[in-house]
């Protein structure tokens, strides 16, 4: 029995270790956070106490005026560059907010381009599965501004940030 159960336990350990589980404690593993794994050209996220983490979740359009939200957005990260403070903002849209991300609809295309060239630590994320929902329920191709990256979730994706300490503002 003993045997079996240190297996077991051996087992759970590696387990947990494979999955890149971190134990709340061990802090070093928690230092840095990567935002962009495909390498479009954004900051690691420093896991530090000086670093404001900011998600904006947009979910939307019709409530949306993409030019305030951009305005406010770079408000933030001007004031944070004025007063020496590291920040990190990424923009998660999904369902009707992802108009603010659609090549066709976007009203914002060079605004999002122009911010995402001047602010490094600005990240536009894109939800994969409304681009499903959207070729599935309507037939529509979705073709997303270069400047979007994209998750498979992105309600899970603002529940992990939520969960890894991100401000949280819905738009």
């Amino acid at each position: 029995y003993s045997m079996v159960a240190g297996l077991l336990f051996a087992s759970v350990i590696l387990g947990l270790a494979f999955l890149g589980v971190n134990n709340s404690h061990n802090t070093e593993a928690q230092r840095i956070v990567m935002l962009d794994p495909e390498g479009r050209g954004q900051k690691l996220s420093q896991n530090n106490s000086d670093e404001m983490r900011v998600i904006f979740h947009v979910s939307n359009t019709t409530r949306l005026n993409a030019d305030e939200l951009l305005d406010d957005i770079e408000s933030l990260l001007q004031q944070s560059i004025q007063d020496n403070q590291q920040v990190r903002v990424e923009v998660v849209a999904h369902a009707a907010g992802l108009d603010l991300l659609r090549e066709r609809l976007s009203t914002a295309k060079p605004r999002i381009a122009a911010m995402s060239n001047q602010y490094p630590e600005l990240t536009f994320v894109a939800c994969l599965n409304t681009v499903a929902r959207i070729k599935r329920e309507k037939g529509i191709d979705v073709k997303l501004v270069s400047e979007a990256v994209s998750t498979r979730s992105g309600v899970a994706h603002v529940v992990m940030r939520q969960q890894q300490g991100w401000l949280y503002i819905q738009v």
